[in-house]
Parts: C-alpha cells; sequence; structure tokens
C-alpha cells in the first residue's frame, strides 16, 4: 500500500501507525491535560507557544510533523510566530467554534486579525479557514494575499442535512479558493463527512463511502494536486459528549485495509498513479517539506 500523509489531525494513533505507513502530517498542537494523556500518554503545562511546540517535538522524534495551531487561544502574541515557525510550526487556523480576539463571528476579522493575517505572510506560514463558513471566506479572500489552506472540509452539495460543526463550504468557494492555490483535506469524522443528518448513523461502510465520494468530488473539481486526507484523528470519546452526538471515525481507517480501499476508488475512476500518491500523500509534504 502507497505511504499516506495527513494535512490535519489531532495525534497520531499507536494502532494507526501499527499498521499504516505514514510519511509526514500536520498535528494540531493541543494544551488540555486530559487530551494529551489521551493521545501521548503524558502531560505538561505550558506557558507560551514555544513550550508547547517543544514538548509536541519530543513525540514526534521518530516521525516528520510539522505542526498547525487550531486553538487559536495558544497564539497569546503575534510576535512569537517567527521563532514558532522556527521550531516547526507550519499552519495557523484564525477560527475554531467561539469568537476570539482574531477572528469575532458576528464582525469578522479584529484589528488584532488584521495584524495575524500581515504576520502569516510576513513569516511564510500558511493560513486555514477550516470552519468559517463561505461568506467569511470570501471576505478574508478579499484581504489576504497569503498561503491558504482549508485542511478540513467538505463541499456542502454533496451533505443532505448540515451538521451543527460544520465544516461544508459550496462548489463556488471551492472554486474561487482554487484560484488562490489552496489545498483541500477531506475529514474521516462522521459528523463532518457523512451524507445524512447527524442524527441519523451511518454504520462504517457508509461513512468510508461518504469519504470517498468527497476525495472524488474535490478530485475531479480542483485536481488531484489540491487534494489531501485531513481526517481529524481526535479523542472520539471526549468530543461526542462535548458536541453532544456519536462521533466516530470507521475503524477501516485506522488500518491499512481502509487505505486500501481509497486507492482501489482512485484507480477505478481513472486516478493514475502519480495522481493517487499526490492525493495519498505528496501534496502534504509539498506544502510542508
Amino acid at each position: 500500500m502507497n505511504k499516506v500523509s495527513f494535512i490535519h489531525t489531532h495525534y497520531l494513533p499507536q494502532r494507526l501507525l501499527e499498521r499504516v505507513d505514514v510519511e509526514t502530517s500536520i498535528v494540531a498542537l493541543e494544551i488540555y491535560p486530559d487530551l494529551l494523556m489521551k493521545y501521548y500518554g503524558d502531560y505538561d503545562v505550558f506557558s507560551s507557544l514555544e513550550e508547547c511546540i517543544f514538548w509536541h517535538n519530543k513525540k514526534y522524534l521518530k516521525s516528520t510533523v510539522r505542526f498547525a495551531i487550531e486553538n487559536i487561544a495558544l497564539l497569546r502574541e503575534i510576535k512569537s510566530l517567527k521563532k514558532a515557525k522556527d521550531m516547526g510550526l507550519a499552519v495557523v487556523q484564525l477560527f475554531h467554534s467561539k469568537t476570539n480576539v482574531y477572528f469575532d463571528k458576528k464582525t469578522g476579522l479584529t484589528e488584532l486579525g488584521h495584524q495575524l493575517l500581515y504576520a502569516l505572510i510576513e513569516n511564510d506560514l500558511i493560513l486555514d479557514l477550516s470552519h468559517l463558513d463561505d461568506y467569511e471566506i470570501r471576505c478574508i479572500l478579499d484581504k489576504y494575499s497569503g498561503r491558504v489552506i482549508v485542511s478540513h472540509c467538505v463541499c456542502s452539495e454533496l451533505i443532505e442535512t448540515i451538521h451543527p460543526r460544520t465544516n461544508a463550504i459550496s462548489k463556488d468557494t471551492i472554486e474561487r479558493l482554487l484560484n488562490r492555490g489552496c489545498l483541500f483535506g477531506i475529514p474521516f469524522v462522521n459528523d463532518l463527512v457523512s451524507k445524512v443528518s447527524h442524527d441519523t448513523y451511518e454504520n462504517d461502510m457508509g461513512i468510508v463511502r461518504d469519504i470517498i465520494s468527497q476525495i472524488l468530488y474535490f478530485a475531479k473539481c480542483v485536481g488531484a494536486e489540491n487534494v489531501a486526507l485531513g481526517p481529524d484523528f481526535m479523542d472520539l470519546d471526549h468530543f461526542s459528549k462535548v458536541f453532544k452526538q456519536d462521533i466516530k471515525i470507521p475503524d477501516a481507517l485506522y488500518e491499512a485495509s481502509g487505505y486500501q480501499t481509497i486507492l482501489c476508488s482512485l484507480r477505478e475512476n481513472n486516478f493514475s498513479e502519480e495522481e493517487i500518491y499526490m492525493i495519498m500523500s505528496g501534496n502534504v509534504k509539498k506544502i510542508i517539506m
């Protein structure tokens, strides 16, 4: 089986690493002790972004990874970005679920948000537009000329009911982002990728089919060179309680069999071996190596 790389994950599960050849990944930095224990069997309390990255780096001595800020509260001072990049930071996500000092859900970019966008360009860091809606993405694209990704997203045209924890964007927004050289990551989590409503639970194979449908749709819409895997591996039990729904990732995607299923679907749809490698790993390597 081909190697795989991920554009967005909270950690690399040991079960996965024992069964799948993970080439590289972008890992979201974590700060909460209970989640750190779940992901790494260890935890610490960090007084700075640099301390957080240093600690995470020690956990990946045998892997080639770069890091992302998804919880923007980690970024207490914009000036820390330069050193953070030198330590392995590659991506900054502007918004997750709540208004923050950089982005107000009601009014958009704050003054600090404008400063952050300038600093991302200055430090050649990538802006992640995940969890923003179509209108918000378009407003930011009008103001920002730097590199962008949407690390875990789906196309809303393939979703019957928009889920509460949505990351769905329209075909029109996807095409606008393509004009900016955007790389799109397809998640594995049912409450983002499932075609049906979040309260109608599919079995694992149904979720895998929905993941493949999104990968094929994006690859045909924007080209294989702009699609990646953005699984969003996380503590599913914890976040099922937080979001009050049964969040899951198919068991097969912790093992080689799930990726073999994706490979076979891409081959059946006439993607070349080079295009398949780009989707499965190469595109992530290209933006961070």
